[in-house]
């Protein structure tokens, strides 16, 4: 499972910190895999990946910190996970979840902005409250227990990505909106 973006508080990584304890208590071998740049936790000024670490020492062996891929070999990254996270606190339209759903991996992501519309309302992934460490948790731990759920769960999203997010589709779209904003302007004009 892993998380990619920056580690940054608006993106929930505190929410996934206190999450990842009772993930490997229920799931020992699971490993927690972060991809992304690094801020500083906004009160401590330590950055995030040491931050993590000192808040689970027990736990070291089981989290890995990649830090951030080159855009060319981001499908490397998404090929080493088999659950994206994505627990913000607030977001816009986060094209890490859309990568995630392309490239067909089960998604947990918060109900935080645009990634409810993206994961259909959880038709095709999981959502929790954000700031909900142990909805974020549960849902974790269900779907490593249920590979056929998580499989399928990945099939979805992308079938959604390709239904939904198509180039065709968003093409046509935001040409109809650049429309109504030119004839806005020249009625106003």
């Amino acid at each position: 499972m892993g998380f990619v973006g920056r580690l940054e508080r608006r993106k929930g990584i505190e929410t996934l910190t206190a999450a990842i304890p009772s993930i490997l208590a229920a799931v020992p071998e699971a490993k927690m895999r972060f991809i992304g740049t690094t801020l500083s936790h906004p009160e401590s000024g330590i950055a995030y990946d040491k931050w993590i670490q000192h808040k689970m020492p027990d736990h070291a062996n089981s989290l890995e910190f990649a830090g951030k891929y080159p855009l060319d070999r981001m499908a490397e990254a998404y090929d080493t996970l088999d659950i994206c996270v994505f627990p913000s606190l607030w977001e816009n339209f986060p094209n890490v979840c859309l990568e995630a759903m392309s490239a067909g991996r089960a998604v947990v992501a918060s109900r935080a902005g645009g990634m409810f519309e993206m994961l259909d309302r959880g038709r095709v992934g999981r959502l929790i409250t954000p700031g909900d460490s142990a909805s974020l948790a549960r849902e974790i731990i269900f779907l490593l227990k249920t590979p056929a759920e998580r499989i399928r769960l990945g099939e979805a999203a992308r079938k959604r990505v390709l239904d939904t997010y198509n180039e065709n589709l968003i093409g046509q779209m935001m040409e109809r909106i650049y429309r109504e904003a030119i004839h806005r302007k020249a009625k106003h004009s």
